[in-house]
């Protein structure tokens, strides 16, 4: 019933509807959101209303197909040349991966928040791999019917949680002013994010948990970070049960050995190295179809105290290598590799792209000694951007 008041609000007031939002500057989220879509891509503009936003990707050279439920706006759209227009509703669309962006702009306000779940699982369907969806409500809690039009507001908690359960990760959610300019005060929430296919986890202790995880932002697939500060090889191995497993990952990068071999009672290379991969067993042990990397030990800066940074002196920050050697960390990795080669496990070196030429892990690369500066995550992602093209999951489909 509420559906059917707003279709005949547009039926009504379709002309002033136009002409109250014909002009709006939608440029900066058009950005936002065609950045992401391959080159005459695919768009599937959602309650395309007059065609405003239709007409814009047309122009610039996307395939388009717009949706509208009311009659008299799809009547707008049709006067856009070479563009297919569809009367319908959201709930009865039974695409299946047809495009590589859906254009939501002030449309799915319009469903009740109990029917939104299953609306995004259509347009989940509806996306290729890949594929990115924007869409934009006002900024509320209510649902309420105004002049006629039924809206359903939200926030970006109950975002973050309907659009991840329908399978979609988040790349950003911002809040906007109206762009009308009589209507300022009102404010927008706007989603963009991505059809993920494929399930990845991050497993491993600190360096794994202090991740920036802004980088997986462009990663085709659901990745969740199960980093946990001051584990051992021993203590990810007793945690798989809870962090791992629950997800079924497509992918572990996994990550691991340094607090083993940092603390006192350090058990040598072979003992170590055993261990991080006996994580690995755990893993496959219950989930035998996942691909497991696991990463090499990354270097530490272990040289003297004066060799330091000035300021690092001056605050007393702790450099926890202290006294350790690279050419350890090394044998340790060597001896992962060779259990990578022997029980079929990816072996992924890090090390090689973090180490200065004198083998140590630069100052500008870490904060101190050991944990990570935004610099030096850069490095890694460098390497594990590798994996994950080589996945599938950036450049092209996941899957």
């Amino acid at each position: 019933m509420k559906q059917k008041q707003t279709i005949e609000y547009y039926e009504q007031h379709g002309e002033d509807f136009i002409l109250g939002t014909e002009q709006n500057d939608m440029n900066p989220l058009y950005k936002v959101f065609e950045k992401y879509l391959p080159p005459e891509g695919s768009v599937l503009d959602l309650g395309c209303g007059s065609g405003r936003d239709s007409r814009y990707f047309k122009e610039h050279g996307f395939q388009v197909t717009a949706l509208d439920a009311s009659p008299a706006m799809c009547r707008y759209a049709e006067q856009i040349p070479d563009i297919e227009v569809r009367n319908g509703f959201f709930q009865d669309m039974t695409d299946r991966e047809v495009f590589d962006g859906i254009w939501a702009c002030a449309s799915l306000l319009h469903i009740e928040k109990s029917g939104l779940p299953d609306v995004l699982k259509r347009l989940w369907s509806a996306l290729r791999h890949g594929g990115v969806l924007y869409a934009s409500f006002k900024h509320g809690t209510e649902e309420y019917e105004k002049e006629g039009r039924f809206f359903s507001d939200q926030t970006e908690p109950v975002l973050r949680k309907l659009f991840s359960t329908a399978g979609f990760g988040i790349m950003n959610i911002w809040l906007t002013d109206d762009v009308r300019t009589d209507r300022q005060k009102e404010r927008w929430i706007n989603i963009l994010c991505r059809k993920q296919d494929k399930k990845i986890v991050l497993f491993g202790d600190s360096l794994t948990d202090y991740f920036p995880m802004e980088f997986f932002q462009v990663v085709k697939a659901q990745v969740y970070n199960r980093g946990e500060a001051g584990n051992t090889a021993p203590e990810m191995t007793a945690r798989v049960s809870r962090d791992v497993v629950p997800f079924a990952p497509d992918i572990v990068l996994m990550q691991g050995g340094a607090n083993d071999y940092l603390l006192p009672f350090y058990r040598g290379a072979e003992t170590v190295a055993e261990q991080l991969v006996r994580a690995a067993d755990r893993i496959r042990k219950y989930l035998p179809e996942t691909k497991l990397y696991i990463q090499s030990l990354y270097p530490m800066n272990t040289l003297p105290r004066e060799a330091r940074r000035p300021k690092d002196i001056e605050h007393g920050i702790p450099f926890w290598s202290e006294g350790k050697s690279n050419h350890e960390i090394q044998r340790i990795n060597s001896v992962i590799q060779k259990l990578c080669k022997d029980r079929g496990y990816y072996y992924v070196d890090v090390f090689a792209g973090l180490a200065g030429e004198d083998g140590e892990l630069p100052l500008s690369y870490t904060v101190d000694g050991v944990h990570l500066s935004r610099e030096g995550y850069e490095q890694v992602w460098t390497v594990l951007s590798q994996v994950l093209i080589k996945e599938g999951c950036m450049g092209g489909s996941c899957g």
